[in-house]
């Protein structure tokens, strides 16, 4: 988590930091909100939108809110590690100072 971090997070941080939390199955509303430490209108302003775009299901049950990774959101969390891992060693190039 992010807790102490002087920087706010990237939007794409976020988003994977939702999708991660919901992988497993339907999680609750709240429980998502605590555990990637957002303030309620930040999690409701990515979840409307993450539901639109079909990388989360919503569902409603006995007056609660919960929010699933559908298969989408986990292609684009599998299709995002990939990308993380292949841009890695220019990461590491750009802090030596070989890209400059």
């Amino acid at each position: 988590m992010h807790k102490f971090s002087k920087r706010p997070r990237r939007r794409v941080a976020v988003v994977c930091e939702i999708l991660m939390c919901c992988r497993s199955g339907p999680v609750l509303a709240a429980v998502i909100v605590r555990r990637c430490n957002l303030c309620n209108d930040t999690f409701h302003f990515f979840s409307d939108e993450l539901v639109r775009q079909g990388f989360l299901s919503k569902s409603i049950n006995n007056e609660q809110i919960f929010y699933g990774t559908t298969r989408v959101g986990l292609d684009f969390l599998r299709r995002f590690n990939e990308l993380q891992v292949s841009v890695a060693p220019l990461r590491a190039m750009a802090g030596s100072g070989h890209l400059s």
